[in-house]
């Protein structure tokens, strides 16, 4: 009943918490082209305002016509610096770990989304893992001390993570995901002032458990408000439907959530880079420069301009320029003839450096198009070497199949020949030097060359002459495309079949077959 309370405590306070610190205005009016007024308005939220949202702007009173124009930031080479956060812990069921997915989908996850191209090299990480009711001083513990744009190191300390030995059932409903949160926000705001973007992430796969004080829900939803720093949750798969209140919490902090199963490591890694281009938004938010025509004079006295937007009104004290454009001119006329040039050398400048940026532009095009042949061209070589491998293996796997078609098919007839008790006996005659050689397989080749099974070392004799061959009927002998061929019983043959007391000739060599 409290978690339940706390939770719908925190749903209500979530508007008004976000709108306590929408936007601000950001720099004092600019008058220099009075009437025309000016201000830059600042607005926290990750998405980009639409004049739909700005219900009205006022000056004492009235609404007055104005302009919205976005205003991009100077980003430079800062980098972002971001907390992956862990959740490691292990759930046995009938002597297996069951949990052992989580543990794979994170690091798979985490290894894919540090090798993207996407990460900047200015980017910098800290990797730490948290468990429930892990009972040491930090909730969170890093990989790396701090924080580090060693991917390679990186990826190579989260490959050999190993799964907790802390047990899922020591707390089965709750995580000490606030507290390891709040402990990354604390790491993020204590870094020093820069130009960086900051962002949390955080693999759990648990209800988090809702404590009191600085580790509770609310407390460090305002600790991540305060900064600015956006969380983003990403939830594997819940036993029970998906977590309301973590995903209200990520989103209250201009995150997001998302939950995934088993095998989705692919997904995640895609959600983790679409939140990843998002993070200099949702931390820096946006600025907007508003343009108005003040119905005020110079000299008035301060007045209110009010600007309400998405329903919240935004007061701010206005004071009109002391001079008017004319007094000034008639006071300061060379002044003005040398801002009037001025301002036609800028122009000619203005329209000189537009030209070149033109023709650089173009060239950067032509260069981009360029590089995007070659990369079609390596992926086309690539297909094409894939095929071939494919073709390959296909024809290497047709061959391995023959081999074992053809061992099979002489141990049969090896076995045929055992049962027959069918072993030929030939007496060989090379210059009146006479051998023996039983057959004992089902096939005998004759040639020259040592690899054959009968060899004469004879010029008259080919490389590879002839093979004697069984069938399971009978013998027979094949001519291997000899040079001096091969004669039995003085008949020329290309394939004979063989009865006992037949000659075979095969150069100078005479072979009576016996059977």
């Amino acid at each position: 009943m409290k978690k339940l309370f706390t939770f719908a405590l925190l749903c209500m306070l979530c508007p008004f918490m976000m709108a306590q610190t929408e936007g601000y205005i950001k720099e004092t009016f600019n008058s220099e082209g009075f009437p025309n007024v000016s201000f830059v308005w600042h607005d926290d939220g990750a998405e980009m305002l639409q004049e739909k949202d700005v219900r009205y702007l006022k000056e004492n009173g009235l609404n007055k016509p104005f302009t919205m124009q976005p205003l991009s930031r100077d980003k430079g080479n800062a980098g972002k610096r971001i907390v992956i956060l862990w959740e490691d812990f292990k759930e046995v069921s009938g002597g297996q770990d069951i949990r052992v997915g989580q543990h794979n989908f994170t690091k798979q996850t985490i290894d894919e989304f540090l090798s993207s191209s996407k990460i900047g090299n200015n980017d910098a990480f800290v990797i730490a893992d948290f468990n429930r009711s892990r009972n040491t001083t930090m909730v969170m513990q890093p990989f790396n001390s701090d924080f580090s744009s060693d991917l390679t190191m990186m990826r190579r300390n989260v490959l050999a993570h190993n799964h907790s030995d802390l047990s899922f059932k020591d707390a089965p409903n709750c995580s000490d995901l606030y507290s390891a949160v709040r402990e990354a926000v604390e790491m993020l705001k204590n870094l020093p002032e820069g130009n960086e973007s900051k962002a949390v992430y955080v693999f759990t796969a648990g209800h988090p458990r809702n404590v009191a004080g600085a580790d509770s829900a609310d407390q460090v939803l305002l600790l991540a408000q305060r900064h600015n720093i956006p969380i983003y949750i990403i939830e594997y798969s819940p036993r029970s439907g998906v977590a309301l209140e973590p995903a209200n919490f990520a989103k209250a902090t201009k995150g997001n959530f998302e939950c995934f199963m088993q095998n989705e490591e692919k997904r995640a890694c895609n959600y983790m880079l679409n939140c990843y281009d998002q993070i200099d938004e949702a931390y820096f938010g946006h600025d907007y420069r508003f343009t108005f025509t003040s119905s005020l004079k110079r000299g008035d006295d301060p007045q209110t301009v009010a600007i309400n937007i998405k329903g919240v009104e935004y007061q701010e004290q206005y004071l009109p320029p002391a001079f008017s454009l004319k007094e000034w001119i008639m006071e300061h006329l060379l002044l003005t003839a040398l801002i009037i040039l001025l301002i036609i050398m800028l122009i000619v400048l203005a329209i000189v450096l537009s030209v070149t940026g033109h023709k650089k532009k173009a060239r950067k095009i032509k260069a981009l198009e360029d590089q995007q042949l070659v990369a079609e061209a390596e992926a086309q070589q690539a297909i094409a070497q894939a095929n071939n491998s494919l073709n390959e293996y296909k024809r290497q796997q047709e061959i391995n199949r023959i081999a074992d078609h053809e061992k099979a098919e002489q141990e049969r007839l090896s076995a045929l020949m055992n049962t027959k008790n069918v072993y030929p006996r030939m007496i060989c005659d090379l210059d009146g030097f006479k051998s023996q050689y039983d057959m004992t397989k089902p096939t005998v080749t004759i040639g020259r060359e040592s690899d054959n099974d009968l060899v004469f070392d004879h010029n008259s004799v080919s490389r590879h002459h002839a093979k004697i061959t069984y069938d399971g009927y009978g013998f027979y002998i094949t001519d291997l495309n000899s040079t001096n061929r091969v004669f039995v019983n003085g008949t020329m043959q290309t394939q004979s079949v063989l009865r006992s007391a037949d000659t075979i000739q095969l150069g100078q060599v005479r072979i009576i077959f016996y059977l």
